[in-house]
């Protein structure tokens, strides 16, 4: 069984992703710990190497490489920006551009547009680290179709086609953990509640999304809306309190109670 160290892009502050009609650390957080459950599942070593406090973005980037020291391969996890279309994989070595070509294909089959395999030796994760690395670009998050596909997907598909490119295995699901089985998402309806909601998003592995901008389909979701506004009369729970701190209290107690 092999070592696989997963890096969900971004997320350490100042180390942000891109936002679009998708938010790029979220929805790579989300892939990532579905990735790392289902390779758990299959017997292999798996854990995520993003830091949870960094002084700049290459602080940030230095912590994953080193944190990935010891796997057999680096998988990082991207969402793309730019208005482009589909996916792309970036690799250098020998091992990483094959497993790098096995992911890009597990992703097309699933309707994103194939952008290939591309020379990763200018991105740092994939030049500073010593086992085999591939970074991912899943989807073009400021893209309306590949938004769209994202979202009817769903991070569980996308994360079981990313393992069947890895291992060449598929997880069995009904394996992991039972608490995983819960598919949240954390609404906000400004940017005044958006600090607490992303706090909450990282902690439950979960998209956070601004309702007031980005349509999504919540069929099969666990909706938890964050502070003021009447949006959401579907949510399953409703963090709020009088201002902006006390709804991050409010999070915070949450949090602290699932402990």
């Amino acid at each position: 069984m092999s070592k696989f160290a997963i890096d969900s892009g971004h997320g350490c502050y100042p180390d942000i992703g891109a936002e679009g009609y998708l938010n790029e650390q979220n929805c790579a957080l989300y892939i990532a710990n579905r990735v790392i459950n289902k390779l758990q599942t299959l017997g292999h070593q798996a854990w995520n190497v993003r830091p949870s406090s960094a002084w700049s973005v290459s602080n940030s980037l230095q912590q994953r490489c080193y944190n990935a020291a010891n796997s057999d391969y680096l998988v990082s996890i991207h969402l793309n920006a730019g208005g482009g279309k589909g996916t792309e994989v970036f690799a250098m070595s020998e091992a990483g551009n094959a497993l790098a070509s096995n992911v890009v294909k597990a992703l097309v089959a699933l309707g994103f547009a194939n952008r290939g395999v591309k020379d990763g030796s200018s991105l740092y994760v994939i030049r500073h680290s010593k086992p085999a690395t591939i970074l991912i670009e899943v989807c073009f998050v400021d893209t309306q179709s590949d938004a769209d596909l994202y979202n009817k997907l769903g991070a569980e598909s996308i994360a079981n086609a990313i393992v069947q490119g890895l291992t060449g295995q598929t997880a069995n699901v009904s394996n992991l953990k039972s608490a995983e089985q819960v598919h949240y998402v954390v609404c906000y309806n400004n940017d005044v509640d958006k600090r607490s909601a992303l706090y909450l998003s990282e902690y439950l592995g979960c998209e956070a999304i601004d309702n007031s901008k980005t349509p999504f389909n919540y069929e099969g979701y666990y909706p938890i809306k964050i502070g003021e506004g009447n949006f959401m009369s579907y949510a399953k729970l409703n963090l709020k309190g009088e201002d902006r701190y006390k709804t991050m209290l409010k999070v915070a107690q949450y949090i602290e109670g699932r402990r």
